[in-house]
């Protein structure tokens, strides 16, 4: 099993759903974004990145970042966290 692969079965026992822990893997590894290239690059619809992206929010494991000159917000993870 690959270190990304690894870290998302982690992040699944400590009870995040796939989807969630892929996504979050994405923003940490590639930084912020907006949910359209999220959803490109995970290849999933976009509506399902906003539901993920919500249930991240609750959660505490990512935030709104806003880029200057930008009025769409990117979403980040936050804290940054590796499990080891």
């Amino acid at each position: 099993m690959d270190s990304e692969a690894a870290f998302v079965t982690r992040l699944i026992g400590f009870g995040l759903s796939e989807k969630e822990a892929q996504l979050y893997l994405h923003l940490l590894k590639y930084g912020p974004k907006t949910p359209s290239p999220l959803a490109k690059s995970l290849k999933t619809y976009r509506e399902d990145v906003h539901r993920t992206l919500t249930s991240l929010i609750e959660k505490g494991m990512v935030r709104p970042s806003l880029v200057r000159q930008q009025s769409m917000p990117r979403w980040t993870s936050t804290p940054r966290l590796t499990l080891q």
